[in-house]
């Protein structure tokens, strides 16, 4: 599999021995930089915002997809070339990224990793 440099800073990781106080986005947001994904795709207004933005503050790339085919599909080009990536997408968005996940079935891919949120009862 073809291997590209990536330009985001190692700073990064996190001291797997540091303990995360806040909420679950936060540890969630903890949780997927010490797995190494630097890189999320997301669909604005989706109720994954604020563990967009917490992903943000840790220092990693999120960018704004116009929609879930969009996001899954660039993801999907991200993990070919090697670099992990996520998409943050509400719960009904599954169904549209499932048709890209079924047609990458045969390809070698690296790290992607999708999560489906759903509105919370706030």
């Amino acid at each position: 599999m073809p291997q590209v440099d990536d330009p985001l800073p190692a700073a990064l990781s996190v001291d797997p021995d540091t303990k995360v106080a806040g909420s679950g986005i936060d540890a969630l947001a903890t949780a997927l930089l010490l797995g190494d994904v630097r890189r999320f795709l997301t669909v604005p207004g989706s109720p994954a915002t604020r563990l967009a933005d917490a992903l943000v503050a840790r220092g990693a790339e999120v960018i704004n997809a116009h929609d879930e085919k969009t996001a899954i599909e660039t993801a999907l080009g991200l993990a070919l070339v090697g670099v992990r990536a996520g998409v943050i997408a509400k719960g009904n968005g599954g169904l549209v990224l499932a048709e890209a996940l079924q047609n990458a079935g045969p390809h070698e891919i690296g790290g992607l990793l999708v999560l489906l949120g759903d509105d919370p009862a706030d």
